[in-house]
């Protein structure tokens, strides 16, 4: 008995079916599983802890790109030939006609679908050099042939496939339509390139830049240098202090990473501080406490940083350092403070309301950030804002806020620290009369490179020398602890 057209058609539908459903719950479990697994391995090593993260997790779980992981394309292979064979749809009968002069229009057709699907990416080539959404410079196109010392690019294939890759027509819309397609997928976590989300609760946790001080040469490297700038310090009588925020993680990452663990860096950090006899603040159990009571969240949902209020957390441990050392130090309150509310992330230093970092590492459009932009934050304005004087100056080598507040006590301040700093930078003027702010990432003219930026004698020691403040803060998020080891490096 012949098989009909129609039931052929039925029959292979049925198979790509099979398919496609194969496919998507065996990588949503491995995708689920792995993410789980990432975010719950917090590495210990010489009694530091750092992130531990897999490259080839990371293949993966990038399953909308099939051909990414080559079990998926086994399992694709291997389910779709089952999945004909078991519908009847390979046989004999079958195979004769495909191959007959009547089925020449179907590769006519193939062909000109092929021949598209080639043009038509390349018809706009995006001429922008870094990737926001990707936090990466894309490639850049190398010709055959380079007249400058007239030598043939030997890697022109690989140059050119990585160029058009990064610039084709449409491919941020095909990153969107990966992270759509991630998203909906069953299960709590996703992972969108260096972030994993969780759905449930709407909070995104970044992978990126995460920081392995997990040995011995790396802390004693650190705390030396902290060391020899403290006695710089001292020796022009200048006290210092240094502030490093926690994670996100360790305060709302209960569900996905190991508390215990951190609690231990706080441990050592303690331990070396003593040792070294720097003040170092690490104020992750106020964090903790703050975080059980608090109505409005210390970190923001969608970005790496604190919020307004996590800030007041760090100034409130801060200042109870400084008041040791200067009794008479004036201390806000939160009744000193108007407040504004709003679901979006401020961190920067220009003041604008974005939709957080986060969702630009994990490629979201607006329309998937919105789904964890569910929650209020509280914006601060001190009271006295109209009698605060702020002037700012920024070149290719330096970006400089000062403030001058009268009613503040009569101490001048200069804070070094990274995008952490802004928001503490609504609280900590109003508590002294003269503060001075020193970006410490940001320069044009200063290499991108982490390390290069924290060289604070190299770039910044004049501003230093000439303010000779009585207090100085270096202001930091937990990320950057590694990079103080090249504070007082000049090279």
């Amino acid at each position: 008995m012949e098989i009909n057209q129609i039931t052929l058609k039925k029959r292979l539908f049925i198979s790509l079916l099979t398919t496609f459903l194969v496919i998507i719950f065996s990588c949503n479990f491995w995708l689920n599983y792995n993410t789980v697994q990432i975010v719950e391995s917090i590495a210990e090593n010489n009694k530091f802890v750092y992130i531990y993260y897999p490259k080839f997790v990371h293949a993966a779980t990038n399953y909308a790109f099939l051909f990414k992981c080559d079990f998926l394309i086994l399992i694709s292979i291997l389910t779709f030939v089952t999945a004909l064979l078991s519908a009847g749809y390979i046989n004999k009968k079958i195979l004769t006609p495909i191959f007959s002069s009547s089925g020449k229009a179907w590769y006519k057709i193939f062909t000109v679908i092929f021949i598209l699907i080639i043009i038509f990416p390349a018809i706009y080539i995006n001429k922008l050099n870094k990737s926001i959404a990707e936090e990466r410079d894309l490639a850049l196109y190398i010709p055959i042939y380079n007249k400058n010392n007239h030598k043939l690019n030997l890697n022109y294939g690989k140059n050119f496939e990585s160029w058009i890759k990064d610039r084709f027509l449409g491919r941020m819309q095909l990153i969107y339509l990966n992270s759509h397609i991630k998203y909906y997928f069953p299960g709590r976590f996703a992972h969108f390139n260096e972030v994993v989300a969780d759905k449930k609760n709407k909070f995104m946790y970044s992978l990126l830049r995460i920081s392995t001080f997990n040995n011995k040469i790396d802390q004693h490297k650190i705390y030396k240098q902290l060391s020899a700038f403290d006695k710089y310090c001292k020796k022009h009588n200048i006290k210092f202090y240094i502030v490093i925020v926690p994670k996100k993680g360790m305060i709302y990452g209960s569900n996905i990473a190991n508390l215990k663990n951190y609690e231990k860096t706080g441990k050592i950090l303690s331990a070396l501080n003593k040792k070294y006899d720097v003040n170092l603040i690490f104020p992750l159990k106020e964090f903790q406490a703050a975080s059980k009571h608090q109505k409005y969240l210390l970190f923001y949902k969608t970005d790496t940083h604190a919020t307004c209020d996590g800030a007041f957390v760090a100034y409130n441990a801060l200042m109870s350092e400084i008041k040791k050392d200067f009794h008479g130090v004036k201390i806000v309150k939160p009744e000193d403070f108007h407040y504004t509310y709003g679901k979006k992330v401020l961190v920067e230093r220009r003041r604008v309301l974005v939709e957080g970092n986060e969702c630009e590492y994990a490629a979201f459009p607006s329309q998937l950030c919105n789904k964890f932009l569910d929650t209020d934050y509280r914006y601060y304005t001190h009271k006295n804002k109209a009698k605060l004087k702020t002037s700012s100056t920024e070149t290719d080598m330096l970006i400089k806020n000062e403030y001058y507040y009268p009613q503040g006590s009569n101490l001048k301040v200069l804070v070094f620290g990274d995008s952490f700093s802004e928001n503490l930078m609504d609280i900590l003027p109003y508590s002294f009369r003269n503060v001075r702010k020193i970006r410490l990432n940001g320069p044009k003219n200063i290499p991108k490179d982490d390390f290069e930026q924290f060289k604070f004698f190299k770039y910044y020691g004049k501003e230093l020398d000439n303010y000779n403040p009585d207090i100085f803060v270096i202001y930091i998020g937990y990320t950057f602890i590694k990079k103080l080891g090249v504070l007082n490096d000049l090279n």
